[in-house]
């Protein structure tokens, strides 16, 4: 009850919604309970225990929550399974690399891949921080790939061939400077 008027749990909600709207509806319903701190898996969980309409759709949305990765959105964690998908390294999430919040890093290949939302990318403060903050990665020895959702949600496998791409000349960057006998010297002094 709120103020006397009857009301569902969020997760009630979440399972009546799984019932009656599209799945990006969904994830988008999940992601906004999550922003609010509204959303609790183990209530949502408990509701799926028996079969209900909407169950199997929600657990597909919510399949994501068990990875071992803290995600915050539904960008990311499509972003994490379309890597798993494609059989990439796992990679970190929502990690830290100095005083910068990077969305993903494979910090052995110094590979980093922010995640832009229109919604929270779109502002000129938005804006100018995220390419200080690319400005940092980048001198810190990072390469960084900005991903929005269109490019995800409309070429999975662009973004995949991109990181890919990443990851590979990274990885061989490294192996060439592991196997000269002159590694140990920098580029400046060469």
């Amino acid at each position: 009850m709120a103020e006397g008027i009857p009301v569902t749990s969020v997760a009630r909600t979440l399972l009546d919604l799984a019932g009656v709207v599209r799945f990006d509806q969904l994830e988008r319903a999940i992601e906004a309970a999550e922003r609010r701190d509204l959303f609790d898996l183990r209530a949502v969980e408990a509701l799926m225990e028996r079969p209900r309409r909407g169950v199997r759709a929600l657990r597909t949305a919510l399949r994501d929550y068990h990875d071992p990765g803290f995600t915050r959105s539904v960008l990311e964690r499509r972003f994490a399974h379309v890597c798993r998908a494609a059989g990439l390294p796992a990679p970190a999430m929502n990690s830290w690399i100095g005083d910068q919040e990077v969305d993903v890093v494979w910090e052995d290949e110094q590979v980093a891949v922010q995640l832009d939302g229109y919604e929270f990318h779109r502002t000129r403060a938005a804006f100018e921080g995220d390419r200080r903050r690319d400005a940092t990665l980048i001198l810190a020895g990072y390469r960084v790939l900005r991903v929005t959702y269109r490019w995800l949600a409309g070429d999975p496998d662009g973004v995949v061939t991109a990181v890919r791409s990443l990851l590979a000349s990274s990885s061989s960057a490294t192996d060439r400077s592991t196997s000269s006998p002159n590694s140990s010297r920098s580029a400046i002094a060469s």
